[in-house]
């Protein structure tokens, strides 16, 4: 979960890992990733 926020990739992260995790991941990704590249950039 650590790995994926820091990377803020859920592409790569959802394709392999079809589990649990990326359910949660997805659900966790959208608002996350929106907001991160935008603070990062």
């Amino acid at each position: 979960m650590p790995a994926s926020s820091s990377m803020g990739m859920i592409s790569p992260a959802d394709v392999p890992s079809r589990n649990s995790s990326a359910a949660s991941l997805t659900h966790m990704a959208p608002p996350r990733i929106c907001r991160r590249p935008v603070l990062q950039e």
